[in-house]
């Protein structure tokens, strides 16, 4: 399996959406209907610029306080179609799995990206990771590796050798991790799961698919919810793409995406 590394610099091609100004949009959990956002401003116009990425996803975002935490999340992906005219300038969309501690500071993601300069139409397995220290970004883009579209496909993100602040993304098909990560914090209080769309619509990008996620609690046992005591998964998303939270026969903590198409 061929693959490479890209290291970038600054803080990421990844904006953390509850670490933005960006507003937040609600709408009733319980929707099964993609809906559009129409005559809703956008803050920004969607792009690959740093800080104009949009994006269609559930998060949760825990009471740590409370005692809401993860020691890990998992999520089945599948794409149903994707297209990045512009993917030889580095335009990219990602379906994708992402863990944030600190605030959003530091995180680890992975999926699969459509465009980053590989291909304008394939899904290539990536997984990166975020220190929040300003030129601390990695990547790692798996080229000709593919789930290809309607296949499931499945990323844990956790601690699988207890509670260190070691956090390790491992495909579902592999026995041991992939990659590991030391320094994070012992605990997330934030989940992400959907669509990041780094590109613009005026150039014919498309994608559609969607997530199921899954979390571990911090007694180790695993469950298909992100929903706590106090709090639960929600929606975000940005005009022009398309969301319905939770996936249509699923529970919280899963979504279909789109654009265009609502």
């Amino acid at each position: 399996m061929r693959s490479v590394m890209i290291h970038h610099l600054g803080t990421g091609d990844r904006d953390p959406v509850l670490g933005t100004a960006t507003r937040r949009l609600v709408l009733l959990v319980a929707t099964l209907t993609l809906l559009l956002l129409a005559g809703a401003p956008a803050a920004f116009a969607c792009s690959a610029a740093e800080g104009h990425h949009c994006y269609s996803l559930t998060y949760y975002d825990m009471s740590q306080p409370q005692g809401e935490e993860v020691y890990g999340a998992y999520a089945d992906i599948e794409t149903y179609y994707g297209d990045v005219p512009r993917w030889a300038k580095g335009d990219r969309i990602n379906d994708e799995l992402w863990v944030s501690f600190e605030g959003g500071h530091k995180w680890v993601e992975g999926g699969a990206t459509i465009g980053n300069g590989l291909d304008a139409t394939t899904p290539d397995y990536f997984v990166a990771r975020e220190y929040g220290c300003g030129n601390c970004y990695w990547e790692f883009d798996y080229p000709g590796a593919s789930p290809g579209y309607y296949n499931w496909y499945g990323l844990y993100l956790n601690e699988p050798n207890g509670a260190t602040g070691e956090w390790c993304a491992t495909w579902a098909w592999d026995s041991k991790p992939d990659f590991c990560f030391g320094g994070m914090w012992t605990a997330s209080d934030e989940l992400e799961t959907g669509m990041e769309f780094a590109t613009t619509q005026k150039s014919g990008a498309n994608n559609n698919g969607r997530s199921v996620g899954w979390e571990q609690w911090n007694n180790w046992t695993w469950h298909e919810l992100w929903a706590g005591a106090y709090n639960h998964a929600e929606p975000y998303w940005e005009a022009p793409l398309c969301i319905s939270v939770p996936a249509p026969g699923y529970a919280l903590g899963s979504v279909a995406f789109a654009v265009p198409g609502c």
